[in-house]
């Protein structure tokens, strides 16, 4: 009757007991990974930064056709650069527009039509009286200088 007692509380605890790591437990209870895609070749890439750049250039003359394109005295020049983010798939467009006193950079994403970062300060970021610009984020980070600002677009326009 003993042995059979043991042998019993012996099945309850083989029974209870998990065999299973708990890496694989966890690994059976979350959902699948969705497949990276595949990385794109060399002439894609060359495909979406020339269109890109088509797109950049037709958003520039749409929003800044009035205004000039070059140095000037009394007014802003503005000009922009395109950059095709591979990582994130967009393609983004760095405006800017130089004045007399102050400079202005913004930083959107052409495709989903989105400002992602955006500055207003002095023209002359090493001047020796320099002040902190009146406006600098990108997404959500705020900064301080327009060095701040040119690292954190640096993750978007980095490449």
């Amino acid at each position: 009757m003993l042995w059979r007692l043991a042998l019993l509380v012996l099945c309850a605890m083989i029974l209870a007991f998990d065999f299973h790591p708990k890496a694989e437990q966890a690994a059976r209870h979350d959902p699948p990974e969705e497949p990276r895609p595949a990385p794109l070749s060399e002439r894609q890439l060359q495909e979406r930064s020339a269109q890109c750049a088509r797109t950049s250039h037709d958003e520039f003359r749409r929003g800044w056709s009035n205004a000039a394109t070059g140095p000037a005295q009394d007014k802003p020049a503005a000009e922009y650069l395109p950059y095709y983010n591979a990582r994130l798939d967009t393609c983004f467009l760095l405006l800017t527009v130089n004045g007399p006193q102050t400079l202005v950079l913004r930083l959107y994403d052409v495709i989903e039509r989105e400002l992602y970062g955006e500055y207003l300060g002095p023209a002359v970021d090493e001047s020796p009286m320099r002040t902190a610009p009146d406006l600098c984020r990108v997404t959500a980070y705020y900064c301080g200088s327009r060095r701040e600002w040119e690292a954190l677009a640096r993750n978007f326009i980095g490449d």
